[in-house]
């Protein structure tokens, strides 16, 4: 069986439901995986031991991250001084081996809820090194990247279909689309859609 290591890094508190939801997310597309003999290993904060660790706990994370396949980090009004070291952490790995493959999310707000520390890291990465970050409203947008990316990886061998709202992995349903701006703010679509439900009901 091929595991393939992820990583969630955010901020402990502001993003504890989303971390936990997302790990949901994870358990079930392994349900599906695993029939092809592929295992998603997660790992965020709340999955590692509370134990002291000979060289700290920060540094048992690091380890972690460096075995990671996918790390994704996700910043909301606050840049935390933890999770910046292990973006860094990401970074310095990928250059030195290829991985892990980074993907870095926004949550989205006002320009006066965003604190410096998410301005000036914002900043560097798009003046320093040229990496692309998404911004999300919804955490189904990083749901939707994760099985996309999952997607243009040939070792995962997935076959993602869209068809009415739903998104499905080798048959199984796994996602709506409600919640994705591009699906759900799309006026012409919704008002195609509208359309064949008056014309399903009139049938």
């Amino acid at each position: 069986m091929k595991c393939i290591h992820l990583f969630i890094a955010s901020s402990v508190v502001e993003f504890e439901n989303e971390r936990r939801e997302l790990g949901d997310y994870i358990r079930m597309l392994n349900d599906i995986y695993i029939e092809k003999d592929i295992y998603f290993k997660l790992t965020m904060c709340e999955d590692l031991s509370g134990a002291l660790e000979k060289n700290g706990k920060q540094e048992f994370y690091n380890s972690k991250i460096r075995e990671a396949d996918y790390f994704y980090v996700i910043f909301g009004k606050n840049a935390g001084e933890y999770t910046l070291q292990e973006f860094d952490v990401a970074e310095e790995q990928f250059k030195k081996a290829g991985a892990p493959r980074i993907y870095t999310y926004f949550q989205k707000l006002s320009d006066d809820e965003i604190s410096d520390g998410v301005k000036s890291f914002m900043q560097r990465l798009d003046r320093e090194l040229g990496h692309y970050y998404s911004v999300f409203d919804h955490l189904d947008s990083i749901k939707l990247n994760i099985l996309l990316e999952f997607a243009r990886n040939p070792e995962l061998n997935s076959l993602v279909n869209f068809e009415d709202g739903q998104v499905s992995v080798n048959g199984d349903t796994v996602l709506s689309l409600k919640n994705i701006p591009v699906y759900a703010k799309n006026t012409n679509l919704q008002e195609a859609l509208k359309e064949i439900g008056e014309l399903d009901f009139e049938f």
